[in-house]
């Protein structure tokens, strides 16, 4: 297991309420900077009373890009993820947001049906570089998000400044992308990521040949578009997007805070593909 000593640096947001930022895994100096800090886009300020949404049966699945032409002797099989261990699993969380969402109980029932992928495919991301908007995390580092750890203990998770912030993974060279599985943070109940984007390209600037898997910026906070994905309540599951054999070198993740903190989270994120 990895620690670090408690870095005692808080954040408040306006209308969501306060929570203590988490220590990082261990004392080791923060990676050098690698990608300039995106500036932060104007929001709209959203009631954080309204009563909660939660989603319909029809509105669960994500629906993917159209994907490149399979090989018609492409042999398909169940993507199988190894979910972390946790003590409670909060299934009877909720939340409250002014659109429809994905409770804890229908994330875990999508996570249970694996999405049907070539045979072969692996986790591309595993130990690979990774940059991001924010320069310093407040918490963690950067290599954190691709080292198989997906464990909710203290000290697993990376923790970028508030505001708009984006993590980008180098798998290093182009290749056939089937699904990412993203955990932001799930030591704690009741708690959705906003403004959470997530875009393929060949480009590591992301300004040309950007494909865009999963959008649930239902403010348009990024300014890629309202998003049409829904919220979706925070498990040990994460959340798996098909990407359908999308091809790219560069994954990148966008968020803005979430409903209990401005703090943006991500303790493991996988690329399965070949």
């Amino acid at each position: 297991m990895k620690t670090l000593p408690l870095l005692a640096l808080f954040a408040t947001a306006p209308l969501w309420c306060g929570c203590e930022k988490e220590p990082a895994k261990h004392a080791a100096a923060k990676p050098a900077a690698t990608a300039a800090a995106t500036p932060a886009p104007a929001t709209v300020a959203v009631s954080a009373t309204v009563a909660p949404k939660t989603a319909t049966e029809t509105q669960t699945k994500t629906a993917a890009p159209t994907p490149p032409a399979a090989a018609p002797d492409t042999e398909m099989v169940p993507l199988k993820i190894e979910f972390p261990n946790v003590n409670i699993d909060f299934l009877n969380a909720q939340i409250k947001l002014p659109v429809s969402y994905l409770t804890s109980v229908q994330v875990r029932n999508l996570a249970k049906t694996p999405l049907q992928v070539p045979k072969g495919i692996i986790n591309l991301a595993r130990d690979k570089p990774v940059t991001s908007s924010d320069e310093n995390p407040i918490v963690g580092e950067l290599q954190f998000v691709t080292d198989g750890d997906k464990d909710a203990d203290e000290g697993y998770e990376v923790e970028l400044s508030d505001g708009p912030q984006w993590v980008q993974i180098d798998l290093q060279k182009p290749s056939a992308i089937y699904a990412i599985a993203v955990w932001h943070y799930h030591r704690q109940k009741d708690r959705a990521y906003k403004s959470v984007v997530i875009q393929i390209s060949d480009d590591k600037d992301f300004q040309t040949g950007v494909t865009t898997i999963f959008n649930n910026d239902y403010e348009d906070t990024l300014r890629f578009g309202a998003g049409k994905d829904l919220p979706y309540v925070e498990t040990r599951y994460g959340r798996i997007i098909p990407a359908n054999g999308i091809k790219g070198r560069y994954v990148r993740l966008w968020s803005h805070g979430n409903n209990f903190t401005v703090g943006n989270h991500y303790i493991e994120v996988e690329v399965w593909g070949k």
